[in-house]
C-alpha cells in the first residue's frame, strides 16, 4: 500500500494536467483540380472544436502538433468527407489525434460546367 502512495505522490510532484483548446483552429484550404469550386476548407470533424484537450504531462515535456492535410484532393469531395488528421505528441509518442474534414461539397466538373464557363465568358466577358 505504501509503494502506491509513493507512485502517487511522484505523480503528483512530478505531473500537472495541461488543457489545450481546441476552439477557433484555422487550416489551410484543400485545392481540388477538377471539382467545380477548385477548393474545399478543412475543419475539425463535427463537435470535437467544443472539448478541449486534457494531458497529463511532466513541465520538461514538449507538445508538438502535426498537421497530415493532402495538398489537393479530387473531386467530387462531399462536406463531412474526412480529409487529414491533426495529431498531438508528446515528445515522439502520439498522445491525440483528431480528424479533419472537408467544410464544403465540390462537385466534379462536368459538360454543363463547362458550357456555363463558355456562355459566361464569350457572351458576357465574364469569367
Amino acid at each position: 500500500m505504501e509503494r502506491h502512495a509513493q507512485a502517487g505522490a511522484y505523480g503528483a510532484d512530478n505531473y500537472e494536467y495541461r488543457e489545450i483548446s481546441l476552439e477557433g483552429l484555422t487550416f489551410p484550404r484543400v485545392a481540388v483540380p477538377d471539382g467545380q469550386e477548385g477548393w474545399t476548407g478543412v475543419c475539425l470533424a463535427a463537435g470535437q472544436e467544443h472539448e478541449p484537450l486534457r494531458l497529463l504531462m511532466r513541465p520538461d515535456e514538449e507538445l508538438n502538433v502535426r498537421e497530415s492535410i493532402p495538398r489537393a484532393l479530387a473531386a467530387p469531395v462531399a462536406k463531412g468527407q474526412i480529409v487529414g488528421s491533426l495529431q498531438y505528441y508528446i515528445g515522439d509518442e502520439l498522445a491525440a489525434s483528431y480528424p479533419l474534414q472537408a467544410d464544403r461539397e465540390v462537385q466534379k466538373r462536368d459538360a454543363l460546367w463547362y458550357l456555363k464557363r463558355l456562355v459566361l465568358r464569350y457572351i458576357f466577358d465574364k469569367f
